[in-house]
């Protein structure tokens, strides 16, 4: 076990070297060191660990990754390395969206990392079986993973999944933060041929209240640019 280090600081240099280390590792993959980088990170969340393990692109490191998903320092790394590993990786990436108790559900860390395992999968093909797994997530309490789901919904969900998806974005618009509107607009912008009446619906509907004086409607804004930039 690493010992524990009280000085942040003296901590901070101790990792980057860690790191640093891990990394240089990368150029012999070999069994030993394969192993010896599954002992560390089981003990100790490091990014240089989980990058280098990602390049071994061996499915015995999923659970690795997996539970660095939860991480703010390690995620991005274990994200990165979970996109290397594709396909292999989709059955665990599903599990812990579909799985997972209520109360591990709503807590921070698993927020987290749930949304990174989908962002992980809408790069990933999935069948309608394993969709079935995901849909519930149209309905979630977090503002972001439904945003998420519902992007996934319009790329492999049926036509119903796919309506519930486009209300869901358009309803997000005014609550979403500006980088989560940016990919709505995106997304909707892609989908466009299937969300036109849906989106020309609500253009109507809310231009009728557009003539309020100090009346300012960002999902109007948005959608009206959406439709002159594709018609």
């Amino acid at each position: 076990m690493p010992k524990e280090i009280a000085d942040p600081i003296t901590s901070f240099g101790e990792e980057a070297v860690e790191n640093t280390a891990a990394r240089a590792l990368a150029a012999w993959q070999t069994e030993d060191v394969f192993e010896l980088l599954i002992k560390l990170a089981s003990s100790r969340n490091l990014a240089g660990v989980i990058e280098t393990l990602g390049l071994f692109r061996r499915k015995e490191a999923i659970p690795v990754f997996i539970a660095a998903l939860k991480d703010d320092i390690c995620g991005g790394v274990a994200e990165q390395a979970l996109h290397l590993l594709g396909e292999i990786a989709k059955s665990a990436l599903i599990a812990i969206l579909s799985e997972a108790s209520e109360e591990e559900f709503n807590s921070p860390s698993e927020l987290l990392r749930k949304k990174r395992a989908i962002r992980i999968l809408m790069n990933l093909p999935l069948n309608s079986d394993e969709w079935k797994a995901l849909r519930k997530l149209l309905h979630d309490e977090d503002l972001e993973l439904t945003v998420l789901a519902s992007m996934l919904a319009l790329d492999v969900g049926g036509n119903d999944d796919k309506a519930a998806a486009l209300d869901n974005l358009i309803e997000a618009i005014p609550r979403a933060r500006w980088d989560v509107q940016i990919e709505v607009e995106q997304c909707l912008m892609k989908h466009f041929d299937f969300a036109r009446d849906r989106v020309e619906e609500e253009i109507i509907r809310r231009s009728k209240s557009a003539g309020i004086p100090g009346a300012e409607d960002s999902v109007l804004q948005l959608l009206l640019n959406i439709q002159k930039r594709k018609i």
